[in-house]
């Protein structure tokens, strides 16, 4: 039996792995911000800014779903 089978079978490791990406994706976002005095077309400037204000909006939400699912996938 496979070590992923003898966990709860209603959360996947491919979901936990899933939800570990798109956290670290947005804070690598985050940790590599755009120098903004190189974009000069305040259209683009503001749609950067409200990237950046969502994406920082978005990580805690998505820690506590990646915590969640690795509390059920280890806790059968």
């Amino acid at each position: 039996m496979p070590f992923e089978d003898r966990r709860n079978p209603s959360v996947p490791l491919s979901e936990v792995v899933t939800l570990a990406n798109e956290l670290a994706g947005a804070k690598q976002s985050l940790a590599a911000p755009v120098d903004l005095a190189l974009v000069h077309d305040p259209e683009m400037r503001a749609d950067y800014l409200a990237d950046l204000t969502r994406i920082r909006s978005e990580v805690p939400k998505q820690q506590a779903r990646l915590n969640m699912a690795m509390v059920r996938w280890f806790h059968s």
